[in-house]
């Protein structure tokens, strides 16, 4: 019975610990594409426009507001990238983040 205990705390521990790194990993990802994008866009604020967008899929809790803001702001200043090719952007920088925090 105590080694159950002890098991499901352990478990708990690592579900924890790997939502805990998917969270550090998200959010490295959102100020990788904000910082990307501001370069593209000429904005001086990368650093603000990076966490305006964290904050926006934070909010969301991880839906689309993120995405449809970074195309909007792109296609505002007339850059134009397709909704597939802008999604693979932002899922090479999640791999990327990925792989400097897990």
């Amino acid at each position: 019975m105590q080694a159950n205990i002890a098991n499901a705390e352990l478990s708990a521990r690592f579900v924890e610990a790997a939502f805990s790194k998917k969270f550090e990993a998200i959010a490295l990802r959102n100020r990788l594409v904000g910082y990307w994008a501001a370069g593209l866009m000429g904005r001086h604020d990368k650093a603000a426009y990076a966490n305006e967008l964290h904050d926006i899929d934070v909010q969301a809790a991880g839906g689309n507001e993120m995405f449809f803001r970074l195309s909007a702001d792109l296609s505002a200043r007339g850059i134009y990238i397709r909704e597939g090719e802008l999604r693979s952007i932002i899922e090479n920088f999640f791999a990327e983040a990925a792989n400097t925090v897990l």
